[in-house]
């Protein structure tokens, strides 16, 4: 894991994932973005390295109907994004329809993904990441203690369907992709994470002692790739 310290970790971030794009180009690209913060790096990536050969999605969703709140609805609305489809971008949708339930549309990203990697053997496979406060990454939440989850994100499946205790976020249903398709299957992520409420979190996760249960957030320590940037 490459760690970067940076003063402008947002416009570090873009450049560093421009670079990555630039050395794929010409070849199939599954880009999977995460919300929240990590979204303003978009407004600096170089769209002209995005074609017909790249396909847009999320890491993680809250399943929700309202575009305040669903992931790749918040994308759709970027420059990034209508710069992206003018050049030809593919997307995997993870927004979701009235009849649609939470099992269900996690199982038809799933099904995507797949059917990508299937139809792309030797396409590569980038993530852009964030660190929550709590240790989280994706939709990937700290095991909380007498609670049955009953989640097991390093099974054979490739995304979780699954509430999230109450107290733990605000938005309880979420699909996201798994620590197995994170270790499996992502070729290149850069991991954004900015301000001091997460510093005890970075710290933490570089220790040899650091549990997934604990802190999702250090399965980035088992990835392909990593560049890890902060301020």
């Amino acid at each position: 894991m490459n760690h970067v310290r940076s003063a402008n970790p947002v416009r570090e971030s873009a450049d560093r994932l421009n670079i990555i794009l630039k050395r794929n180009r010409g070849h199939s690209v599954l880009l999977l973005l995460s919300g929240g913060s990590a979204l303003s790096l978009l407004e600096h990536l170089d769209t002209s390295l995005v074609s017909s050969r790249t396909t847009i999605t999320v890491l993680d969703e809250r399943f929700s109907h309202d575009s305040q709140i669903n992931n790749f609805e918040q994308i759709v609305k970027t420059k990034f994004y209508t710069s992206a489809k003018a050049n030809g971008a593919q997307t995997i949708s993870t927004s979701t329809s009235l009849n649609e339930t939470l099992d269900e549309v996690g199982k038809k990203f799933e099904h995507a993904l797949r059917a990508w990697k299937q139809n792309n053997p030797n396409g590569t496979i980038i993530a852009t990441m964030g660190i929550g406060p709590d240790g989280h990454t994706a939709g990937l939440f700290p095991y909380q203690e007498n609670t049955e989850r009953g989640i097991d994100f390093s099974g054979d499946a490739w995304v979780c369907a699954y509430e999230v205790p109450l107290g733990v976020n605000p938005h309880t249903k979420r699909f996201t992709v798994t620590f197995t398709f994170l270790r499996s299957c992502v070729d290149e992520a850069i991991v954004f994470a900015i301000g001091e409420e997460k510093r005890a979190i970075i710290n933490n996760i570089q220790k040899t002692n650091c549990r997934l249960e604990d802190i999702p957030a250090s399965i980035i320590k088992e990835l392909r790739s990593v560049t890890l940037i902060t301020d």
